[in-house]
């Protein structure tokens, strides 16, 4: 039974944690960085050639910010 309760709540706290996250961007307390679009993986994903392209992803991103970055850590 509360497996079935946490998985109605899912979506909705999944919500609630974007929008917190989405607020405290605004107030200038955290800084995201995600990708221009969807990942090339699967939830489960093995394939290294997916595996790679996530991270080649993920790594231009944190290069092409790392000023943003600076700034905001302060440095």
């Amino acid at each position: 039974p509360k497996l079935a309760a946490a998985w109605k709540r899912r979506a909705e706290e999944y919500n609630q944690t974007l929008r917190y996250i989405e607020q405290r961007e605004k107030e200038g307390k955290v800084l995201v960085l995600a990708p221009p679009k969807a990942l090339p993986v699967k939830r489960v994903d093995h394939d290294p050639d997916h595996l790679r392209a996530a991270y080649e992803i993920g790594r231009q991103v944190g290069l092409a910010n790392l000023d943003k970055v600076r700034k905001f850590l302060g440095k």
